[in-house]
């Protein structure tokens, strides 16, 4: 018969992974945000490195980013904001860091809703940003409801016009609230 009592080491060690796996997830949220939310002064700047590849993005050093987190910092903003769900998609670094808090052990937070209402939000905050903003997003580098928002809104200004639009963000936000 083996002994099937751990030892002090085999039970710190998953705890120890826990903690750091926690910490480490809101300290990647908390950059997320900063990069995200520095894009709005410095997307602008920015925004001539990304006709680069991606690999003379990250290997040439004479390319300067203004975002404070740098060429990473900067790409992945533009994925996300320009490319992604916009504005919208400062969600992304709660839901980070709400998962590190709950990882944590922050018994209060109900992780599920949260995300769900955060997903929920993002979305719907990106096409009504998309169709609210569509007539000025040819004159700016800041899509603010991003490519998804701007594709979604434009797709369905064309299938059930601006009014039907508006009519359905409108129904969607009070079925959503």
């Amino acid at each position: 018969k083996q002994n099937k009592k751990q030892t002090t080491e085999q039970v710190a060690a998953p705890r120890q992974s826990i903690f750091v796996l926690g910490i480490g997830l809101i300290v990647i949220g908390i950059l997320l945000f900063v990069s995200l939310a520095a894009f709005a002064w410095t997307g602008g700047a920015d925004r001539s490195i990304f006709d680069l590849s991606l690999a003379e993005l990250f290997t040439n050093t004479e390319v300067e980013v203004k975002n404070p987190l740098g060429k990473l910092g900067a790409w992945v903003a533009d994925m996300l904001i320009t490319n992604g769900i916009g504005i919208m998609s400062l969600a992304l670094p709660w839901m980070i860091v709400l998962s590190g808090l709950r990882i944590l052990g922050v018994r209060k937070i109900n992780l599920k809703h949260q995300l769900a209402v955060c997903l929920g939000v993002a979305i719907w905050g990106s096409v009504t940003l998309g169709f609210v903003f569509m007539r000025f997003s040819e004159h700016s580098y800041l899509l603010a409801g991003g490519a998804h928002g701007h594709f979604v809104a434009t797709w369905l200004v064309s299938s059930i016009g601006g009014v039907g639009t508006f009519a359905l963000l409108t129904v969607t936000l009070f079925c959503f609230i």
